[in-house]
């Protein structure tokens, strides 16, 4: 049995990414407003950089159709204090830039392309191991760089394309995933 000694902290650390574009951010008791980051009611994590409208900008105008009931009863004070302490933690989805499909996930972007063309990330895989025979893992980024570059497929175009197919992030769900 092993008996640690001596100074014990009971501090906890945090560790937040980005799902649009990867940022990390961590340290010790360390909250979403710190790491200037929101998570929205689907569960996707994003810094606030990624939002249409900056974090202060954001009205009860802007949200009152996301099934957020209780937020048109909220006075303007109410709605600031709420906006300032819990919305970080419950974003409505008409904030959240992955649920706009303004933006995608990395893995969900491959898992589009993927669906789309036939190009497997095994098939991807195997011309990295031809280059180097160690190589373990793909990375994601790795896999869509040269999309963009060998089959000429622009992240930008993918977002465009996505935007104009789907209605809903469950839609564009359900089309990969369903």
């Amino acid at each position: 049995m092993k008996i640690r000694k001596g100074f014990v902290s009971n501090s906890s650390s945090s560790s937040f990414v980005c799902d649009v574009c990867g940022e990390e951010v961590s340290g010790m008791d360390m909250g979403l407003s710190d790491a200037e980051m929101c998570e929205c009611v689907g569960g996707h994590t994003f810094c606030e950089e990624h939002m249409k409208e900056s974090y202060e900008d954001i009205t009860k105008d802007m949200i009152m159709g996301d099934d957020s009931d209780f937020i048109k009863d909220m006075t303007d004070d109410e709605f600031e204090d709420w906006k300032h302490s819990e919305m970080r933690y419950e974003c409505p989805e008409s904030i959240c830039p992955i649920c706009n499909l303004t933006s995608m996930t990395q893995d969900m972007m491959v898992d589009y392309i993927v669906k789309k063309t036939g190009f497997t990330r095994s098939d991807m895989f195997k011309i990295i191991k031809e280059e180097n025979k160690r190589r373990r893992k793909l990375y994601l980024y790795e896999y869509l760089e040269y999309v963009e570059r060998k089959m000429k497929v622009l992240k930008t175009d993918i977002l465009s394309e996505v935007k104009s197919n789907f209605n809903t992030y469950n839609d564009l769900y359900e089309y990969i995933y369903g």
